[in-house]
This record gives structure tokens, sequence and C-alpha cells, in this order.
């Protein structure tokens, strides 16, 4: 894997905030939640209040899901979203251009 190979990518987690993340394409779906679930408990992105919230309500909060919107692709032939799996995970990573953008949803998770 070349360091060509990783891009950046906008992140959006839950409509609250978007952050930008370096990704390669080459990872699974585990690793990419596991990279996502990181920058949700480590961001500074966000209001003071957003923060603060954050460190209490987040804690426990893992990824549940992670969709890609697709951005500037041709809407014949692109859907306008679509949810990564273990199966489609390298093949929609290397689709992903600098317009598209990871919309995660947060799930709770037994202390």
């Amino acid at each position: 894997m070349h360091d060509d190979d990783v891009f950046p990518a906008l992140c959006s987690i839950e409509g609250s905030w978007t952050d930008v993340i370096m990704v390669n394409p080459s990872h699974g779906l585990d690793e990419l939640k596991h990279l996502i679930d990181r920058l949700s408990h480590s961001s500074p992105v966000g209001s003071k209040e957003d923060i603060e919230s954050n460190k209490s309500d987040e804690s426990n909060k893992t990824v549940d899901t992670i969709t890609v919107q697709w951005a500037g692709k041709d809407k014949q032939l692109f859907p306008k979203e679509t949810l990564l799996t273990e199966d489609n995970c390298e093949s929609a990573l290397r689709m992903m251009a600098n317009q598209d953008i990871f919309e995660v949803k947060m799930k709770n998770t037994p202390e």
C-alpha cells in the first residue's frame, strides 16, 4: 500500500459535527469503525457546549453504521448513498472523492 492511496475524507457523526479523517482504502470496515470511534472521543471539533456534553454522553457510544453520501457523481449511475459493509467497504472507499462524506450513526454500548 502506497501513501498515495491514503486520502482525506469528511466524517459527519450523528449530524452534530464534521471532522476530517485519513482513510486507507485497503482497511476493512472494522478498522474504519475503530478509526471513527477514536475520532468521536477525541476530536476538538464543535462548540464548547457540544464538547463538554460529548465527554460524558459519547464515552459509551460506538460506531453503529457508516454510510457514504455520494456527491458530484452521475445521479443516473450512482445511488444517493451506500451503506458500508465488509463486502463493499474497500471498493466504496476506492471510489470516494473529496466531496463524498461519511455519515456515521452511533449506538450505546453497555458499560
